[in-house]
């Protein structure tokens, strides 16, 4: 329910369970695409080679489990409600609706936009984790850790929440680096993106999976759980019209749609703000006035557009993989300044979903890398997941281990605390393990391929990049 924003035409799939009256409410089974609930992917890891210890952190995480982007009665759900019920078009369904985005609202009002409370909890214990895993990085130690975020408030937050977990020694000093748009938000700087991400060939892949005459059926079928015919008539010909300073839109059938899985979908981040204002989960429960399968449909949609607009898509080396090179740069940069000085012993980076899908795409990280043709669309959750890569508080975590007497350098991945394997690159005789000649060979032919070399203003990369 983003501020009059809308993801290009959100459909599910039609269900035969339409036909009944009574859904079932427990979709356990059911993945909120980014805004799925982090749960560490691994906690029991392969052994370090003998004789090495892991002495630096290069870091990039998504911020925490958030509230929504903007206040509820900016929302086009809430704006179709309010219409429909100031025409009496409501069904029995629709004011149960009604209802429950009225106490989203409520929860909301002070929130838009904040990481919450369990944000917050994932945060911190990512820290945590990681100050248990790699105690020698921090045990002991003097030096920074450098904090770089970008400039929304919400990576502010996780930053501090992962702070808190991490507890490092008060002989380490954090230097901030707050709005470091050019690493971090790369794809509000590139002017090559915003044309793609406005224009782009993925909307024609996208619409392989929209036009199908099953989603197109649910676009009509679903609206009718909770409105009249006549509304529904209106919402299909876009005769529902708002109007702001800022916006000026048509409602319809798809953005209704829209607007009730991201209800759905943010419920499950604000558990405990929901408990605090005095209500119970089932009052907001969005998801239980529709089929569970009906759910996944919507969340298959979702994640295929995130797969193309953010991921590998179909093809990895595009604009939107492209455009996450000065990242790259940096974790490459922050290790040679490491092993030069020993000044900086954690680089940690806090940013958002847009980030860490075309960066670990970048890495060739094995199950987050692979592109697909556009003929086999429809086949995308074979090869990439999103609730894997980019659910909330997701993070790339580069850890450089060095032998204790030769001084021999290795790096090892993790993609939500899970160890990766990096396609083409071979590992030192030690699953996960990569010895660093290697990793900075191979990432900097990719660099080059992608025309962006060392020294270079990364900036000026960024807007022209192509």
């Amino acid at each position: 329910m983003e501020k009059l924003k809308f993801r290009t035409g959100l459909f599910i799939f039609f269900s035969a369970s339409f036909l009944f009256s009574s859904f079932k409410t427990d979709c356990n089974n059911i993945h909120w695409g980014t805004k799925t609930i982090y749960q560490p992917m691994q906690k029991v890891y392969t052994n370090q080679p003998e004789g090495y210890e892991p002495v630096f952190i290069n870091y990039v995480g998504r911020h925490g489990a958030r509230h929504l982007a903007s206040i509820t009665s900016d929302s086009i759900l809430f704006l179709v409600l309010k219409d429909a019920e100031n025409e009496k078009a409501l069904t029995n369904a629709g004011e149960k609706l009604k209802r429950m985005d009225s106490l989203l609202l409520e929860v909301e009002k002070s929130n838009v936009s904040f990481i919450s409370e369990r944000g917050k909890e994932e945060q911190e214990a990512i820290g945590a984790r990681m100050a248990h895993n790699f105690n020698a990085v921090f045990i002991g130690k003097s030096g920074n850790i450098k904090v770089s975020t970008t400039k929304k408030e919400r990576t502010k937050q996780s930053a501090r929440a992962f702070l808190k977990g991490l507890r490092p020694d008060t002989s380490i000093v954090i230097v901030n680096n707050f709005n470091d748009n050019d690493n971090l938000a790369f794809y509000d700087v590139a002017p090559a993106y915003k044309s793609f991400k406005e224009d782009g060939n993925w909307k024609m892949t996208l619409a392989n999976i929209q036009n199908t005459e099953k989603a197109k059926k649910l676009v009509e079928v679903l609206p009718k759980q909770f409105f009249t015919s006549d509304f529904i008539a209106k919402l299909n010909s876009n005769f529902l019209h708002f109007h702001s300073e800022k916006s000026d839109i048509n409602y319809n059938s798809k953005s209704f749609v829209a607007g009730f899985y991201d209800a759905c979908s943010i419920v499950a981040s604000i558990d405990k703000e929901i408990s605090k204002a005095g209500f119970k989960p089932e009052e907001l429960d969005f998801s239980s006035l529709v089929p569970c399968s009906d759910l996944e449909g919507l969340d298959y949609i979702n994640a295929a557009e995130e797969f193309l607009l953010k991921g590998p898509g179909t093809d990895n080396n595009g604009i939107q993989v492209k455009i996450a090179a000065p990242l790259l740069v940096s974790f490459l940069n922050s290790t040679e300044d490491y092993i030069a000085s020993k000044k900086t012993i954690a680089d940690l980076r806090f940013a958002h979903a847009e980030t860490i899908a075309p960066f670990a795409s970048l890495l060739d990280i094995k199950g987050a890398s692979e592109p697909i043709s556009p003929d086999n669309i429809f086949d995308y959750q074979q090869v990439w997941k999103c609730e894997n890569i980019i659910p909330l508080s997701a993070n790339i975590q580069w850890i450089l281990y060095k032998h204790k007497t030769t001084g021999d350098l290795l790096v090892k991945l993790l993609l939500n605390e899970k160890e990766a394997e990096i396609n083409g690159l071979k590992d030192s005789g030690t699953n996960f393990y990569y010895k660093l000649k290697d990793v900075k060979d191979f990432y900097t032919r990719k660099l080059d391929i992608m025309n962006l070399h060392s020294g270079e203003n990364v900036h000026d990369y960024l807007l022209n990049v192509k």
